[in-house]
């Protein structure tokens, strides 16, 4: 008797049918199909390779060939956008392989005896007719007169200079409101010579002068290297000067 208990309730109970003779939908050979699905769903749960790392290495390899690199890259790149600016800055640098180094001045803090005829007459000739100057900070009164300073030892050492290229921070809310017409003032003074002054806005940090004859020189404060004193401004040589460096090189052919 007790044997028929135990495999009466080993045997599973039967199935019952609708009236039709068909299971019911909640049956179990009817979950078989919705298991499956989600053992296929769950293959691609799988994480796949993250498109961030493949665009990152996109972008250092854009930076060492010295290329901008896709938007996209920059947006979605792990580096910070300041990060980023560094490497295109240090990427940028690579163009100074074809530059030899020729000398570099060292200005002392307090130096006196310089002025820019002996800074720049040795890149200064008949051939030049182009010059770009990159300086951010030729905003105030002093900076802008020490900026056409320049500009006026170019045009007397430099006979056939057609165009000055100026590349300089964009005004903002704390840029003094002449620095607009100080600037055009002495576009038009340079334009009754026949020099075209073109002046360009953007954010940069690196401050160079090129001229198209082959010369570059690397500026490290700018051109505002002279302290502002009691004596006349356009008598530099006996004008104090800040600590700076001028580094003078040729790009090869």
């Amino acid at each position: 008797m007790v044997m028929e208990k135990i495999g009466k309730l080993a045997q599973p109970a039967p199935l019952k049918g609708n009236e039709d003779g068909n299971l019911p939908m909640n049956d179990v050979t009817h979950k078989k199909p919705e298991v499956h699905q989600t053992l296929k769903s769950g293959q691609n749960l799988k994480r796949k390779p993250k498109k961030r790392k493949q665009k990152e290495v996109v972008a250092r390899k854009l930076v060492a060939k010295n290329c901008s690199p896709p938007v996209s890259s920059i947006k979605r790149s792990r580096l910070s956008l300041t990060d980023f600016d560094d490497k295109i800055s240090r990427a940028s640098s690579l163009e100074r392989i074809n530059w030899t180094h020729i000398l570099s001045i060292v200005i002392p803090d307090n130096g006196t005896g310089i002025t820019y005829d002996g800074l720049f007459k040795k890149c200064l000739d008949e051939f030049v007719s182009c010059i770009e100057v990159k300086d951010p900070y030729i905003i105030n009164e002093q900076q802008i007169k020490q900026f056409f300073a320049f500009c006026a030892v170019a045009v007397r050492l430099a006979p056939n200079l057609k165009k000055i290229v100026l590349y300089t921070l964009p005004n903002n809310e704390t840029t003094p409101m002449y620095r607009t017409q100080m600037l055009n003032f002495w576009k038009e003074r340079l334009n009754k010579r026949n020099i075209n002054l073109e002046i360009v806005y953007k954010k940069f940090h690196d401050r160079e002068i090129t001229f198209d004859n082959g010369w570059i020189v690397t500026i490290g404060r700018g051109l505002d290297i002279f302290k502002k004193g009691e004596k006349n401004e356009t008598h530099h040589a006996d004008l104090l000067c800040h600590e700076t460096r001028f580094d003078y090189f040729k790009r090869d052919c």
